[in-house]
């Protein structure tokens, strides 16, 4: 994914869902959300669930890859108003990435039909 800063200031932390191995967060979308937003959450622990975790910081004008199988979360830095563009593109070198990503969504209980069919595209 490109993602282009068109307004405002916004901090960008990364999480490479690959990196998270066993522990109970991989197992699905919803754990990894509860994992992140626990209020006991502390730099420690956060290294330890999320291992691979990287901070980018985005200006009006700056332009950032997110490579594909990353969790992306946002904080708005400065601006009352902060706007940005998104534009995905699937890279046959993220194929393992998106397949965890998908069996993380799917233990969630959400559909992963579309996810599947993206697959099926990329693994002729």
């Amino acid at each position: 994914m490109l993602r282009l800063q068109l307004m405002g200031e916004v901090r960008v932390h990364l999480v490479d869902l690959s990196s998270l191995g066993k522990v109970k967060a991989a197992e699905s979308m919803q754990n990894l959300k509860e994992a992140l937003t626990s209020d006991t959450l502390d730099a420690e622990t956060l290294k330890n669930t999320c291992p691979k975790i990287f901070t980018a910081y985005c200006a009006k004008g700056s332009m950032l890859y997110v490579p594909t199988g990353f969790l992306v979360a946002e904080s708005v830095c400065k601006g009352p108003l902060c706007y940005g563009v998104r534009k995905s593109f699937f890279l046959h070198e993220g194929r393992q990435a998106y397949k965890k990503t998908r069996d993380m969504i799917k233990a969630s209980g959400r559909d992963v039909a579309k996810m599947d069919e993206v697959l099926a595209c990329h693994c002729r």
